[in-house]
């Protein structure tokens, strides 16, 4: 567990002992501690903050992506921003629990997570829906906003943002 907030991992320890098959090996009050613990030891699945001091959630992702550091990984933010899921996503996370959820969902998320598949609390999936829904929408306008222009039409558009005069054509 990687948290700044000691009571949080506490919590979450708390959590997880009450649990058979779970156990704790270990926990970093920031993400340069867990950059370290985790050069000299292994867990199946690391929950981790966001926003803690020396180096951030995501900056720990980028180091384990670099040194090829293969643990399944929650994020366990504050706050969900469904972009910056996006990246964390991309970096190699697995799960992403609000910490607003944390003491209903953390036992399923880390369950779910360490069996290979991903978990995602209701209002990061809905967020995440949303900015799909969103993007498919804006494609779909582009998409829209060409279909009246001939192929001559958008040639020469293209030729425009490309700064070309009427003499390079």
């Amino acid at each position: 567990i990687a948290d700044d907030h000691k009571i949080l991992i506490e919590g979450v320890m708390a959590l997880i002992n009450i649990e058979d098959d779970i156990e704790v090996e270990g926990f970093s009050l920031t993400g340069k501690e867990a950059v370290n613990w985790s050069a000299t030891n292994t867990a199946d699945v690391l929950v981790l903050d966001i926003n803690m001091p020396e180096m951030d959630g995501i900056d720990v992702l980028k180091v384990f992506k670099q040194r090829d550091v293969r643990i399944k990984t929650i994020i366990l933010p504050s706050l969900s921003d469904p972009k910056l899921v996006q990246e964390m996503i991309a970096l190699g996370a697995n799960g992403f629990l609000e910490k607003s959820c944390a003491s209903e969902y953390i036992v399923d998320a880390i369950r779910a997570v360490n069996k290979g598949l991903q978990y995602f609390n209701e209002d990061i999936k809905s967020k995440l829906f949303n900015l799909y829904v969103a993007s498919s929408k804006k494609d779909n306008d582009k998409e829209e906003s060409h279909k009246d222009l001939t192929e001559r039409e958008i040639e020469v558009l293209k030729l425009i943002a490309q700064e070309k005069s009427a003499s390079e054509t």
